[in-house]
């Protein structure tokens, strides 16, 4: 398989030949205001431009989708991507959500489907509902908390894919590692948080425990240098996994592709 970084938790995963544009942010540098209440890391959102033309981002077989989070699936990508693309999502309302803005082939994949031969199946996130504060927070502002992962399979790879998502490391994360066996993980990491010490994705120590936890197993750092909400950079994360001699972790830069 391999894991082309785009930009923030954009990426582009060709697994078993297939190819998956996962959670598109297109829209230019700082279209969006940066997000209230948290620690600021610049005045916008997105925080770096996209480092290629977006059109090039369309070769792929289908659209992962984790959640609608904008940083996730921003307008751009709803005006921008070619509706004849399959988009997969996690549950009935993003399903509803596509279809509704014009996506012809829409799969939901709650309860597990199979694309092109690949096995896609659902994970579960933590991803601020469970933390008083952060609910509070999302439900004062209007936000849909929910995000999922997914894990795909294929008899023609070494073995399961498994993108965390927006997800801090929690007892769900290491259910789905014992369950799926993946021989790659992309976790998000960037350690973005609603207010200050209040994390709503995984970040250095969540890292760290997680590489030591599955030493045999490649951990790819994703969701990094895009929001301004978040408090962990690909450098300083690199920085981090050098300093700990994390070295099942992979921090791709903007554009770099890594096989596996």
């Amino acid at each position: 398989m391999k894991f082309e970084q785009i930009r923030g938790a954009t990426s582009i995963v060709t697994y078993a030949g297939v190819r998956f544009l996962v959670d598109p942010m297109l829209a230019k540098k700082f279209s969006y205001p940066d997000v209230p209440t948290t620690i600021n890391c610049a005045k916008g959102n997105p925080t770096t431009e996209l480092p290629c033309p977006v059109d090039e981002l369309f070769n792929v077989d289908a659209l992962l989708v984790t959640h609608l989070h904008f940083d996730h699936f921003d307008e751009a990508a709803k005006q921008l991507i070619p509706k004849d693309i399959p988009v997969i999502v996690s549950n009935s309302k993003d399903a509803w959500f596509m279809n509704d803005i014009g996506f012809k082939t829409v799969i939901n994949a709650q309860g597990g489907v199979t694309f092109k031969d690949i096995k896609i199946s659902v994970t579960d996130c933590e991803h601020g509902d469970g933390d008083p504060v952060v609910h509070k927070i999302f439900k004062d502002k209007g936000i849909d908390g929910t995000a999922h992962g997914f894990v795909l399979e294929s008899q023609k790879e070494k073995g399961a894919f498994y993108l965390t998502g927006d997800t801090i490391l929690y007892e769900r994360v290491f259910e789905a590692i014992e369950k799926f066996r993946p021989y790659v993980i992309a976790v998000n990491a960037a350690c973005a948080q609603m207010c200050p010490s209040h994390s709503i994705m995984m970040g250095l120590d969540d890292v760290r425990v997680l590489c030591r936890y599955v030493k045999n197993i490649s951990i790819v750092a994703t969701h990094l240098d895009c929001v301004s909400h978040a408090t962990v950079s690909a450098d300083s994360l690199r920085a981090y996994g050098k300093l700990e001699s994390l070295t099942n972790l992979f921090v791709p830069a903007q554009k770099e592709c890594i096989e596996f």
